[in-house]
């Protein structure tokens, strides 16, 4: 993207700040650190990059009047517009319709996606459907994924977690990151029908040899779960799965994801599988936080109530806790 491939540091210089004092300076609405925050999320910076999240805390700073912020948001809207929900330009449906009906295998897709991705072409769903099979046909892998994401949210096609769980598969057998992870999900949950945890470690392993932020997150949660654990690691003893476990959190945290961190944040805090870091542990929760994960919030505030990692800050531990029952509040600043 456009955006990504600024040097950000002539807009927005970056904060040499602890990451937790990142998180508390965002709450007090301190705009040099909601605009840091905002970059992170861009650049993908010990956060899951995330463009929809970064602009809404852009307008924020930049309604608290930072240049930088305000700049930065111009340029992502402009670069995203179609991510975050734009419509198109005319022009370009009908160059992309045009190309579509011609077979155009990468036309198809683009057209079916900008549909998918646009609130205001929802009525229009059944023809994404329709050019996603056709450059599916053609031989498109993301295609069959896109596919399998329409029949799981009942999106222009019935609702059909098993028809899902086939496009997925087909997919992951293709390489597709993403469709090996949501296969493993369906596999995990029995959506489709049953519980298959030998399918479910098969294809999160596969999906985290690919650096997915979230199959290391799904892996240490095998690792707890006695029934799924056999299939990872069957020559395991509890101490070794409980180090497998905040192994596997620790690789998911260091990609990003805001479940992995604050799960490794739990192990460090209690000597988990690893030795006891509660410094460690703070960061991982005000990480999880610059994602507004709520889980992030409340395991924050029990540092600062605590002095555990971090220092001691009655007042501050109640206003995020605060934030943990209302997490919507982290974006307004209330």
């Amino acid at each position: 993207m456009v955006a990504t491939s600024l040097d950000l540091r002539e807009i927005a210089p970056r904060l040499d700040l602890p990451i937790t004092s990142v998180a508390i300076g965002i709450r007090r609405g301190e705009s040099e650190c909601i605009t840091e925050c905002a970059v992170r999320l861009i650049l993908g910076d010990d956060v899951e990059q995330d463009l929809t999240a970064a602009v809404r805390h852009l307008k924020r700073a930049g309604r608290l009047g930072n240049a930088a912020a305000k700049c930065l948001q111009g340029i992502l809207e402009l670069d995203a517009r179609y991510e975050l929900g734009y419509a198109p330009p005319a022009r370009a449906m009908k160059l992309l319709n045009a190309a579509a009906n011609d077979a155009d295998k990468v036309a198809q897709m683009q057209l079916a996606l900008l549909i998918v991705n646009c609130p205001s072409l929802e009525q229009r769903l059944s023809l994404a459907v329709d050019l996603f099979r056709r450059a599916a046909d053609e031989g498109s892998v993301s295609s069959l994924y896109q596919i399998g994401v329409l029949h799981y949210e009942g999106r222009g096609v019935p609702k059909k977690p098993r028809t899902a769980l086939r496009y997925f598969e087909a997919a992951a057998d293709k390489g597709d990151v993403d469709a090996a992870f949501n296969a493993g999900l369906i596999h995990v949950t029995g959506e489709a029908g049953r519980r298959d945890y030998r399918a479910a470690v098969r294809l999160f392993l596969q999906a985290a040899k690919q650096n997915h932020p979230r199959a290391c997150y799904e892996l240490g949660l095998l690792c707890a779960t006695r029934a799924a654990a056999r299939h990872l690691l069957p020559e395991a003893d509890e101490a070794a799965l409980a180090r497998a476990e905040a192994d596997y959190y620790q690789q998911s945290a260091a990609r990003g994801c805001a479940l992995g961190q604050v799960s490794y944040a739990v192990c460090c805090m209690n000597g988990d599988g690893r030795r006891r870091d509660p410094v460690l542990g703070a960061s991982m929760y005000a990480n999880a936080c610059l994602q507004a994960e709520p889980t992030g919030f409340s395991g924050l505030a029990k540092c600062l109530a605590s002095g555990d990692g971090i220092e001691f800050d009655p007042e501050e531990a109640v206003r995020w806790f605060e934030l943990a029952d209302e997490p919507n509040r982290w974006w307004v600043g209330k």
